[in-house]
């Protein structure tokens, strides 16, 4: 399955979220939760699936306990109750969360593994260049047509290239082909599994799981709770992406988020503009200099901790300028440090990242901002489009973040500021004075280096410019894991086409980086 198109299991899914977080605000999730796989399958609805009724309730089961934050067992009955579960879930403390991906056995296909089979389009042309090119010998032609031995196949692909008639198919697993980091696997009766020291939490896995079977321990019960609770103010952080989501401006989804009790929403592209001054002065004092070779981007947090896990000797070259999400969350914190504060994005590797910084308290995805909108009964689209914030407006470049291509764009523009900056810092006096002594301009070449996706091809070529820096044709390497940038995040709910469009006309609406006077405030 592609992003953002629709299919019942994502529809599926996104109604028990929300009718979980229904009850949370109603107050009676306890004594609720029990009864919610009964009432989503039953006799009634086993035609939307094709697994037993039994089966069905205990992988709905499975996904109520990952959408209370917990990790449910791979097959078999749970520890505690859904009961449990809920009242835990209702009282843990605020940063006692851990992200983990998660295979539930009851709705697992055990899809076979990849192999090539050849369909009636076969044509048993005289060249025969599939039984030519096989270099195991596994294809034979009987009654005119060609056949694969699957004993001898090892699946390299040559026949397929080779087809004047496109007649060889390819059989993928959609969610082990998807994986860079080869973190999902098949044990001997064919069910996945995931190396959680492997994972990078991508996410791609669970949006090409047609069977809904893969999920992640959320956040969003957390949120709701905290909403109702009204005992915090409760500030909403909308990463860029998420205004490509949903038909509607950035003032109606303000709106939307304080008619569901959110006390604010603030455009996190607000802290992206601290990240690319500070990624540009970064880049200048470390790259500018000579002191390292490269400088890879830090914003996308599974191309990080793939980095950090599988590829350590590039590690030290990750840059230390902090998100836009944690800057965002720092001056928020600075505006009211009793404030909640919640990421609401395209990721779900955002959900580690969390984990690894001070301000930023939650993590939803944009699925689970949907999810929330149902439960309330709110549609942005429908809400007012009057605009009564107080915090300033991002710059256009960081309003791009979230496109392929555009961080590095941004940190591009950045420069200017960034070398006055330095210029202005007694402390970093001699810095500057290397820098133009090297370069003989006032300008550091930015060379940058575009990856999106990162799939297993594009991860076995960093893994081995990580062995030879050398290799590295470049100097900043902005790396995207999903396919165009955040706009195509697991997370999200609309095509990434649509939501690119969305985001660059809103880009329209907002200044230039250079022309907003302090970069670094939140007002």
């Amino acid at each position: 399955m592609q992003l953002g198109v629709k299919n019942g299991r994502s529809e599926h899914f996104r109604a028990l979220m929300a009718s979980v977080i229904k009850s949370v605000f109603a107050g009676d999730l306890p004594e609720t939760v029990q009864g919610i796989p009964e009432s989503l399958a039953n006799e009634q609805t086993k035609s939307d699936y094709n697994i037993s009724v039994e089966q069905e309730q205990e992988l709905v089961s499975k996904q109520i306990i990952a959408i209370l934050g917990y990790v449910p067992k791979e097959d078999g009955p749970d520890e505690k109750s859904l009961k449990e579960y809920a009242n835990d879930a209702l009282t843990r403390p605020l940063n006692s969360y851990k992200p983990e991906v998660v295979i539930f056995k009851a709705g697992c296909n055990r899809c076979n593994k990849k192999k090539y089979f050849i369909s009636d389009a076969c044509e048993g042309c005289v060249a025969r260049p599939c039984i030519v090119n096989c270099p195991k010998k596994a294809i034979f032609r009987k009654d005119g047509k060609c056949h694969i031995d699957e004993s001898k196949c090892i699946a390299c692909g040559l026949c397929q290239k080779n087809c004047p008639y496109d007649a060889i198919v390819r059989r993928k697993i959609p969610c082990a082909d998807e994986c860079p980091t080869e973190a999902l696997s098949k044990d001997a009766e064919g069910y996945s599994h995931i190396n959680p020291d492997k994972c990078i939490h991508c996410g791609r896995c669970m949006v090409r799981c047609p069977f809904g079977c893969i999920s992640m321990t959320s956040m969003v019960i957390d949120v709701a709770r905290y909403i109702k609770e009204k005992e915090r103010p409760v500030v909403a952080m909308f990463a860029p992406a998420v205004f490509g989501q949903f038909p509607a401006n950035p003032a109606q989804l303000r709106n939307a988020c304080l008619k569901c009790g959110f006390s604010d929403m603030v455009e996190v592209a607000v802290g992206a503009d601290t990240t690319s001054i500070t990624e540009a002065t970064e880049f200048l004092e470390h790259v500018g200099t000579g002191k390292q070779p490269v400088l890879l981007t830090s914003c996308c947090p599974a191309w990080v901790r793939s980095v950090r896990v599988h590829i350590p000797k590039l590690a030290q070259y990750i840059s230390t300028t902090g998100s836009p999400m944690r800057y965002t969350g720092d001056l928020l914190k600075e505006r009211d440090p009793n404030c909640i504060t919640v990421f609401v994005g395209p990721c779900t590797a955002k959900r580690g990242e969390v984990q690894l910084v001070d301000n930023t308290d939650l993590c939803i995805t944009s699925e689970e901002m949907l999810a929330l909108f149902n439960a309330c009964g709110v549609n942005p689209s429908t809400m007012s489009k009057e605009d009564t914030s107080t915090t300033r407006l991002p710059s256009q470049e960081s309003v791009q973040y979230c496109v392929k291509e555009a961080v590095s764009l941004a940190v591009l523009h950045a420069v200017p500021k960034a070398v006055k900056g330095i210029s202005e810092d007694e402390e970093k006096k001699e810095t500057q004075k290397i820098l133009f002594d090297k370069t003989k301009t006032s300008e550091i070449a930015v060379k940058p280096i575009y990856v999106s996706p990162l799939d297993r091809q594009s991860f076995n070529k960093i893994k081995q410019w990580g062995e030879n820096t050398d290799q590295i044709p470049g100097n900043l390497i902005e790396c995207m894991c999903c396919d165009g940038g955040c706009v195509a995040g697991s997370g999200n709910i609309v095509a990434p086409n649509i939501a690119q469009a969305r985001v660059l006309k809103l880009k329209e609406e907002r200044p230039l980086f250079k022309d907003i006077e302090n970069v670094t405030e939140l007002e």
